[in-house]
């Protein structure tokens, strides 16, 4: 008596219907108002099913306009036919981006700053206070009145803006205060610092 060992291998394909399949290939047979038939069907069965409507935009083109600008563009290319105006309006230096104002700056400078919610605010107020030049248009108590705060408040906001770049907003003149409220400012710098 003999005993062999065989592995074979065979290959078979299948296709498993799923109720999910049947659905989609019923669906992908029917034409436009059958399927909108069925879709209707559907939202009156089921009461938590809702149409979205949606605008579909429906761009108008004019065909003679459209007819004359490929003329046009053609001519152009047929004879070589380039206008240097044309040529200057995609040279990288017109797409040069502005510089940032002051006020962006700071703002920038107090978003990456760790300070309370409450100051903060008061931060932003001082900031779009600031002439171009850097100069504070308001005085502290002022401040403090519109924002219903203590003078404290505003002088510790104002320190955390005097901290920021560029040095020139350090100076006294930049705040509007008195000698005792900047000495005050100088150090309530120490407690906020930017991070590096």
């Amino acid at each position: 008596m003999r005993m062999e060992f065989d592995l074979k291998l065979q290959q078979t394909q299948k296709l498993i219907m799923t109720p999910e399949l049947k659905q989609a290939i019923e669906i992908l047979q029917l034409n436009a108002l059958e399927l909108n038939e069925l879709i209707q069907q559907e939202l009156e069965n089921n009461p938590l099913l809702e149409r979205e409507e949606v605008e579909e935009d429906i761009y108008v083109v004019d065909v003679k306009e459209l007819a004359k600008s490929i003329r046009e563009m053609e001519e152009r290319m047929y004879y070589g036919d380039s206008d240097d105006e044309e040529m200057d309006e995609f040279n990288y230096e017109n797409f040069v981006s502005a510089k940032p104002a002051l006020s962006d700056h700071l703002l920038f400078q107090l978003h990456i700053t760790p300070v309370p919610t409450r100051i903060r605010k008061i931060c932003e107020y001082i900031i779009f206070s600031l002439t171009p030049s850097g100069y504070l248009k308001e005085d502290v108590r002022e401040i403090a009145q519109m924002l219903e705060c203590t003078e404290e408040e505003v002088l510790e906001a104002l320190a955390v803006v005097q901290s920021f770049d560029p040095p020139w907003c350090r100076c006294p003149q930049f705040a509007g205060v008195s000698e005792t409220s900047a000495s005050c400012t100088g150090q309530l710098q120490r407690n906020y610092k930017r991070p590096c």
